[in-house]
């Protein structure tokens, strides 16, 4: 079985459908829902699987020159890179992206790299 993400309305959608085929409105099917409200209150107290980053706008510039994820108002693909000195750069590029026509509309910090062996990615 695979570790993939789901959402949490999928589960508890599928745990219903479960009770729904299972007991087919039986005597048994309304303990079983009484016990799935239980499981979904369990399922929304579960921390969530989406990551926690969200794009910022341009106009809230980091702080660090560090690298980050740049998002663009007119190029369809996001690109690392860094903000200094008042613009916005690719990599390690020295010219400014607004010098090429290129506007970020949005900034993201970067993941943690990866890390053989770690458990919690």
């Amino acid at each position: 079985m695979s570790d993939d993400l789901i959402r949490r309305q999928d589960a508890i959608d599928a745990l219903a459908r479960i009770a729904r085929e299972k007991f087919n409105l039986s005597n048994e099917y309304n303990q079983y829902l009484a016990g799935l409200t239980d499981g979904e209150n369990a399922i929304w107290r579960l921390p969530s699987a989406e990551p926690d980053q969200k794009w910022i706008p341009a106009d809230n510039p980091p702080e660090t020159d560090d690298y980050i994820l740049l998002s663009f108002e007119n190029y369809s693909v996001p690109m690392v890179g860094r903000y200094e000195d008042c613009n916005y750069y690719v990599g390690d590029e020295t010219g400014p992206l607004c010098k090429q026509d290129i506007f970020v509309n949005a900034w993201m910090p970067l993941p943690e790299p990866y890390k053989e062996g770690r458990t919690d990615a």
